[in-house]
């Protein structure tokens, strides 16, 4: 009985280590699964279409900073920052537009794969792999994960971001890293790339009850803005491409410019006329997605 109880106990190290070396993959390999699925079905995402034919637009035309949609619709489209749809342009131009996709999906299971690493480091490895099975069956991670959108890339960026501040790190190098992954995920979607990385500088400062990863998370944030507006300040100076006056301008201050005469060419709607003859304007306030639904370069709405 003695010698059975021993031979049990020195097996549960190798067998709970087995598992755990068997999770992993098979976590991996289920999320993979899931986000490959929509592919297969039929899925109404109505923002990866329109991408998805801004991208097309953009690898057969190498109009990397002049996005653009349809010749009634979007002309020029200037909805978000055109950094975010390079990896698909890219891979459109090097295979097909079959592998924009993949590319998304690349993007969300490194995604999936750094918070497999980070939750080791902070929790264990049973947590992480815990982790890794809510964020993969998630249907929002699993639905757009694989799709041509700008989620992926964000996800991915922005959260890399976070890692220094929420693992610990104080050297100059890990922030400025850190930091770097910030403005990328910026130039990818505005403001949102900087929020797990301001997140995770508070929550450490919490943690650490010190003030100082407050101070670097606001530098850092300084910092990652610094491509941004650069950006935008040498398109108002010298490319003058739109988009300065479409997200610092209109969209910042939530005046649409329908009566612009250059409206249809800046990718906006001019103002028209209620369809009941009552004179009224009718200005739209429909998302892109929304007018590619409708197939139509006439977006009407609520009346204002």
């Amino acid at each position: 009985m003695q010698d059975a109880a021993q031979v049990r106990n020195e097996a549960r190290p190798i067998s709970s280590g087995l598992a755990i070396r068997a999770a992993f993959p098979a976590t991996l390999i289920m999320g993979a699964a899931l986000l490959v699925a929509p592919w297969f079905g039929h899925f109404d995402d109505t923002d990866a279409q329109l991408y998805q034919g801004v991208v097309r637009k953009m690898a057969h035309s190498g109009a990397f900073l002049d996005p653009r949609y349809l010749e009634h619709l979007y002309p020029h489209f200037r909805e978000h920052l055109p950094f975010g749809l390079w990896p698909f342009a890219l891979a459109t131009i090097a295979s097909s537009e079959r592998a924009a996709p993949a590319v998304a999906a690349l993007f969300s299971l490194t995604t999936l794969v750094g918070v497999a690493a980070v939750g080791t480091r902070l929790f264990g490895r049973w947590p992480a792999i815990a982790a890794m099975l809510v964020l993969a069956t998630s249907d929002t991670f699993f639905r757009y994960g694989g799709a041509v959108r700008l989620d992926p890339a964000l996800m991915l960026l922005s959260n890399a971001a976070a890692v220094p501040a929420l693992l610990g790190w104080t050297s100059r190098t890990a922030w400025l890293g850190a930091s770097g992954l910030a403005a990328t995920a910026m130039l990818v979607k505005p403001p949102f790339g900087l929020i797990p990385f301001i997140a995770a500088a508070g929550s450490s400062a919490v943690f650490e009850r010190s003030w100082r990863p407050v101070l670097r998370g606001m530098l850092g944030a300084l910092l990652a803005c610094i491509p941004l507006v650069a950006f935008l300040l040498l398109d108002r100076l010298a490319i003058h491409g739109g988009w300065w006056t479409d997200i610092c301008g209109t969209r910042c201050s939530h005046r649409p410019s329908v009566t612009d005469p250059t409206a249809r060419r800046s990718g906006g709607f001019r103002s028209r006329r209620s369809p009941a003859g009552s004179g009224r304007a009718w200005r739209s306030s429909a998302s892109p997605s929304s007018c590619a639904t409708a197939g139509s370069g006439t977006c009407v709405s609520s009346a204002r």
